[in-house]
């Protein structure tokens, strides 16, 4: 359990929340963590000698804003993957009943129809049988 004390007067919390889960700081506890049977420790020493980069306020408040602008853009990105991928799910399903349909490419009037050539095809394989 961790309990920090960060005086908000210097430290916006979205702020310190985007760096906590940041790669830069994960990389620092996994560096420090001492495992004991697969249980993974930090000492408060180690956590004491962590870097979090402290820029004025306002400049946290930009950086938070950006992040949250660019999460907002991942989930739009997301759903719109999501519509997309269920609308290709929707089109190959049209595609294959338009092609047993025999409506995906126009017809030659001239061709056999199927029912014929499958009549054909067994009177070859009955008589290869025989």
């Amino acid at each position: 359990m961790i309990r920090l004390r960060p005086d908000f007067r210097l430290l916006y919390s979205q702020y310190l929340l985007i760096v906590w889960m940041s790669p830069f700081m994960r990389g620092q506890i996994e560096a420090s963590a001492r495992t004991t049977a697969g249980i993974h420790k930090v000492n408060q020493n180690s956590i004491e000698a962590y870097v979090v980069s402290i820029p004025p306020l306002a400049e946290q408040t930009r950086i938070v804003a950006e992040v949250e602008r660019r999460l907002t853009n991942l989930d739009n990105l997301a759903a719109t993957i999501d519509r997309r991928l269920a609308h290709c799910k929707h089109l190959r399903q049209s595609i294959l009943k338009r092609a047993f349909e025999g409506k995906l490419v126009p017809q030659d009037p001239n061709d056999e129809p199927a029912s014929a050539l499958l009549a054909r095809i067994q009177k070859t394989a009955k008589g290869q049988s025989a």
